[in-house]
């Protein structure tokens, strides 16, 4: 059973299964039997509680990450067994030359399509490509909407548009980076709406730009068209 002196920090569900973790624990419930669990892990790294827990698009996986700590792990989620570990680490390091611990930590986590997005401390965006057949993940860019911590993370799926949209990510941090694309950059945090053919102009926008901005005084969320994998390889080997 859950350590009653610790807290439950995470729920994921899908249609057959509950999952929670509770400290460095993650338990497994079948739906229609929930008096006790069928099944049990206790991860032995990182050497930190769970923090939180997103589906993958298939719905047969986890992404897991923990407090303090710059480690994902890809879970399966009947089995428990573990997949795959991405380290964020090393990317926000090359990305922020005196990052520290707080700075590589993972803060908050999206899923949608083949992608996971993962807020950072450091007020970065990894965007990380899930390959469901080999269960690897790889990055496929990054970028830093904010200059310090990311806060969340939030999906909506968009069932009827006219414009191929199908996804949106809206991520609220800290500070906002006026700079995310370069300090002479041409491409301004501003409502300006990402397509494929964003390069259609000979450069002159950016595939990352969000949809819209949502700010008060201290405060701004993004908003921003999510992309599959394959979709966002075009758009950066058109650029690159």
């Amino acid at each position: 059973m859950p350590n009653e002196y610790k807290s439950i920090s995470a729920i994921v569900v899908n249609e057959r299964y509950l999952v929670l973790a509770n400290d460095r624990c993650l338990y497994l419930y079948e739906i229609d039997n929930l008096s006790s669990h069928c099944n049990m892990i206790r991860l032995k790294a990182p050497d930190q509680p769970v923090r939180e827990i997103v589906l993958s698009y298939d719905r047969t996986k986890v992404f897991v990450s923990f407090q303090s700590s710059p480690i994902v792990l890809l879970i399966h989620i009947e089995s428990l067994d573990i997949l795959y570990q991405f380290d964020c680490g090393d990317t926000i390091r090359s990305l922020c030359e005196n990052a520290n611990n707080s700075d590589i930590r993972i803060t908050c986590m999206c899923s949608f399509a083949d992608v996971l997005w993962v807020g950072n401390g450091s007020g970065h965006i990894l965007i990380i490509e899930h390959n469901n057949c080999t269960n690897q993940l790889s990055l496929l860019t990054s970028l830093q909407p904010y200059t310090l911590e990311m806060r969340t993370l939030c999906l909506a799926v968009i069932n009827e548009t006219d414009d191929g949209v199908e996804y949106l990510v809206l991520c609220s941090g800290k500070t906002l980076n006026d700079s995310i694309y370069g300090k002479d950059s041409f491409c301004k945090i501003e409502p300006s709406f990402p397509i494929d053919n964003a390069f259609s102009d000979g450069g002159r926008s950016s595939p990352f730009q969000p949809i819209s901005t949502v700010t008060n005084e201290t405060k701004t969320i993004l908003i921003w068209q999510g992309l599959s994998a394959s979709r966002m390889k075009n758009i950066l080997e058109y650029k690159y």
